[in-house]
């Protein structure tokens, strides 16, 4: 796990290089780094010794390193850049290029571009609401992971974030970023996928 916590201080780079470019100032021992840092590990860690295929096992190793660098960002400066966003994006259209069905995963992104354009032109029309980086971080997971799954770690993200602001009167407080809280949902999701546990309600 050491070694994990290693990878993932390096993967932090690209959000040093970010905030050397803001005015927001980069502390190595800042909660939201360490905390992120130490997730990120024990996340890799459950993935790895996951019993799933190896590719699926790659596959979630590589959205958690993209979400590592967005949640850590979004955390530090409550903001989501295209820069992260985008090539997260991208690199989930391409991931899914040589699928077998590659074709459904490029519909369910276009139907998801449509509704998440749709959405910030409903609910930002006089003020921002919800933030442009975090619709893209949406698109992204849709990219990688399929709609349902987007949609399902939506909810959990979105959970998580309420009943976070929901103590906003102990923090004194009522802003924060969503989306550490979706790529919290999401990772909660791919360990999921990726171990198929029995669910008894």
């Amino acid at each position: 796990m050491f070694i994990f916590s290693i990878i993932g201080r390096t993967l932090l780079f690209r959000v040093r290089y970010f905030l050397s470019d803001t005015e927001h100032l980069w502390y190595k021992t800042h909660t939201a780094v360490l905390s992120g840092i130490w997730l990120y590990s024990i996340a890799v860690a459950l993935i790895i010794l996951s019993p799933s295929q190896l590719l699926y096992r790659i596959h979630a190793v590589l959205i958690l390193s993209f979400m590592l660098q967005m949640a850590v960002t979004d955390a530090l400066t409550g903001l989501l850049p295209g820069t992260f966003t985008r090539r997260f994006l991208i690199a989930g259209i391409l991931s899914q290029i040589t699928t077998d069905i590659w074709w459904l995963r490029a519909t369910e992104i276009v139907s998801a571009a449509i509704v998440l354009f749709c959405l910030h032109k409903l609910v930002n029309r006089h003020r921002l609401n919800i933030g442009t980086g975090d619709l893209w971080l949406i698109a992204g997971i849709t990219a990688w992971s399929g709609l349902y799954n987007a949609i399902w770690s939506v909810l959990l993200g979105a959970g998580g974030f309420v009943l976070w602001h929901s103590t906003w009167c102990i923090k004194g407080h009522k802003e924060g970023p969503l989306g550490p809280w979706l790529c919290l949902g999401h990772v909660l999701l791919l360990l999921d996928n990726l171990y198929q546990p029995l669910w008894v309600i």
